[in-house]
């Protein structure tokens, strides 16, 4: 079954802010789904939704100017881009929502109604940790409406698209995304191994193993890059948990240091074992 998923995040250098949207479109099965997290001065505004109705419209991904769209939740994703995301010049995202306050959110829409804003442009190399997914890392600005209150955000982050027919959310992951002022690092680590990229100003050095300490709210994280080894911390600022299938995905922002070097983002893990009730 073909799926194109499309993902944006930002997180503040000190993590206290940020968010994370993500919409995944199966075309050929009519739905879509939708996730939505802000994460705000200690609070976690929550949504997700796995049958969003979205067309039967494959995405046409090597036009100059690519939408992803949904009938419903978020509205659009739009991409401009001469072609392929290596070349990518800027990343849009708006939408409108309802929200839970919940870091545990359930399925559908919550009682707060919540509008995002956000332009993203690049600032690294696109890299690549499986086939048909592009990465990249740059710069966020962002202006999220609650009600009458509004908030600007700016800071770094990450977009990404993936197309693909592989099943998704079936065996255990963790997957990581963060950067700092001088280096940033993407990487997947599950059964198979870890791939991943440690990306410094115009160099991108490949990792092929990744040690990571198990969830919790300090993380020790080794890097085995092609050139030497790695090493840091990572600090659980937020935790949030989204429900797939029976399963849950634990997902946290993070700050903390690599190779001596400050960095925040994201570190998200998928648990097979670990039911939806016992979230922690």
């Amino acid at each position: 079954m073909l799926s194109e998923a499309v993902y944006l995040d930002l997180v503040t250098e000190d993590a206290t802010r940020g968010f994370v949207v993500r919409l995944c479109r199966h075309p050929q099965e009519g739905y879509a789904w939708l996730w939505g997290h802000v994460f705000l001065d200690g609070k976690v505004y929550a949504f997700t939704q796995h049958d969003v109705p979205c067309s039967a419209a494959i995405t046409p991904v090597e036009t100059d100017a690519v939408v992803y769209r949904s009938e419903g939740g978020w509205s659009s994703l739009p991409v401009a881009r001469p072609g392929n995301l290596g070349a990518l010049r800027v990343a849009n995202v708006q939408g409108v929502y309802d929200v839970h306050e919940n870091r545990h959110a359930p399925h559908g829409p919550g009682a707060i109604a919540l509008g995002i804003e956000a332009t993203f442009t690049p600032a690294a190399r696109a890299v690549s940790n499986r086939a048909g997914r592009n990465e990249v890392l740059g710069e966020v600005t962002a202006r999220i409406t609650m009600g009458r209150h509004a908030f600007a955000l700016n800071g770094r982050g990450q977009f990404h698209e993936q197309v693909q027919t592989d099943p998704r959310f079936t065996t255990p992951f963790s997957y990581g995304t963060v950067r700092g002022a001088k280096c940033g690092l993407i990487f997947i680590r599950g059964t198979a191994g870890a791939r991943g990229h440690w990306l410094e100003a115009e160099r991108v050095v490949a990792v092929d193993r990744c040690e990571l300490s198990p969830p919790g709210s300090v993380r020790a994280i080794v890097l085995h890059g092609e050139d030497r080894i790695r090493e840091g911390v990572l600090h659980s600022r937020y935790d949030y948990s989204i429900p797939v299938g029976e399963h849950i995905r634990p997902g946290t922002l993070v700050t903390g240091t690599i190779d001596g070097e400050a960095v925040s983002g994201c570190l998200n893990d998928f648990l097979v074992d670990r039911l939806r009730y016992d979230r922690i």
